[in-house]
């Protein structure tokens, strides 16, 4: 398998963001790789507080399907390795008469592309989801570097089959010098969180998409910058992948 990490601008305007990367990749090519050998899509949203993950789902995972399995490795990392952690799997049927989507990953669920959102909240009106004061205290780094870890040992198990392979459920992959770097995490939030991030103030020559761009080469391989016009409502959206 082949991870990509997907980060889109727009969040606020419905997931504008997305919905023109969508668009491009699936709407203008006469055969795609995407919708042809996508695994599943896991959004991330709001992971940074809280004692609880939920598993929010448009349609609940088929048993034997890639979906199905990291839901269950999600749920024995969790019971076996971090017991303070309340999980469940949130059903929510996608409501197209609505004006703005629930979930990051409805938009992907409508292309008929598996995916799933990660949260601690556990419904979508949340007032945690709509403030525009995105403001440092509201980031637990200890709770974040958790989660990751979390997502990190998940994503590990089914990839590499550990659980087939006879793993055992409490068995730690990201430790020693592959552990989350807390103080890593913690500068990175606390530069986020001071850089003007609304999808009408970044522009292609905007610091923090330079700053994320260059952070992410360091670690992944064939780093791309995607730009587009969103609807007129909204102006300038950027994405980066």
């Amino acid at each position: 398998y082949n991870l990509l990490f997907f980060a889109s601008g727009g969040g606020k305007f419905n997931y504008q963001g997305t919905k023109r990367w969508l668009e491009d990749h699936l709407d203008h090519t006469d055969s795609s790789l995407l919708q042809e050998n996508v695994a599943f899509i896991l959004c991330l949203d709001t992971v940074g507080s809280g004692n609880s993950l939920h598993l929010h789902v448009s349609k609940p995972p088929k048993e034997g399907t890639l979906q199905h399995a990291f839901l269950n490795e999600l749920e024995m990392v969790i019971s076996n390795q971090f017991p303070e952690v309340k999980f469940s799997m949130v059903h929510k049927k996608i409501n197209l008469a609505e004006d703005t989507l629930a979930w990051e990953h409805e938009r992907f669920a409508i292309r008929r592309l598996p995916s799933f959102t990660i949260s601690h909240l556990e419904g979508h009106r949340s007032g945690h989801r709509n403030s525009v004061l995105d403001l440092r205290w509201k980031v637990d780094t200890d709770i974040l570097a958790r989660n990751t870890r979390i997502l990190a040992e998940a994503l590990t198990r089914v990839i590499y089959n550990l659980t087939d392979k006879g793993a055992p459920a409490d068995l730690q992959i990201f430790t020693q010098q592959m552990q989350v770097q807390k103080e890593q995490l913690d500068a990175l939030m606390q530069w986020l969180t001071s850089q003007p991030r609304a999808a009408q103030l970044v522009d292609k020559e905007n610091t923090v998409i330079s700053t994320l761009e260059y952070y992410m080469s360091r670690y992944l391989k064939d780093v791309k910058l995607y730009h587009v016009k969103a609807d007129k409502r909204y102006g300038y959206n950027l994405i980066l992948w």
